[in-house]
């Protein structure tokens, strides 16, 4: 009967600590300060080639990543990823689950193009780069899937 108790005495501590060892989340941040600052600076040099833009780049380049917020949340490739907005101006603006984004392992940056549906995005992580082009929807699925590792492993 004693070795029982202990057995299970064991059994709860090993668990309690398997569940405190959980691994971390993997984080995303949203560079806002890179989307906004390369929008305005390419509505500036369309205008200097007599391009001008039509509407606000900030507004317009908050509203793509608007759009990015509802595709990951939908999507279940996301499921177990953080999402955070980052502006240094601010520190970093926390996503509601994670209570740290100072040691965020994603940076995803847009080079956003006013007016196109489709933008080009950079995907920042360690020292490796990833890199597409697409809608919000396969923007988000698409870095769900590489920080999930989902199709496969980069070569180092």
């Amino acid at each position: 009967m004693r070795t029982s108790k202990t057995q299970a005495l064991i059994l709860l501590l090993v668990f309690a600590f398997c569940s405190a060892c959980k691994k971390k989340e993997p984080i995303v941040v949203i560079d806002d300060r890179w989307n906004v600052d390369f929008a305005k600076n390419d509505c500036e040099l369309r205008a200097r080639a007599g391009d001008r833009c039509i509407g606000d780049p900030v507004v317009e380049v908050r509203e793509f990543e608007a759009k990015l917020r509802t595709s990951f949340a939908s999507d279940t490739s996301c499921h177990g990823i953080v999402l955070a907005d980052f502006d240094p101006n601010q520190v970093a603006r926390k996503a509601p689950s994670e209570p740290n984004t100072s040691k965020a392992e994603w940076r995803l940056m847009l080079d956003s193009r006013l007016g196109d549906s489709s933008q080009d995005w950079t995907m920042v992580h360690r020292g490796q780069i990833a890199a597409g082009r697409g809608v919000p929807k396969e923007i988000m699925h698409a870095i769900c899937r590489i920080v999930k590792q989902a199709g496969g492993t980069p070569a180092k």
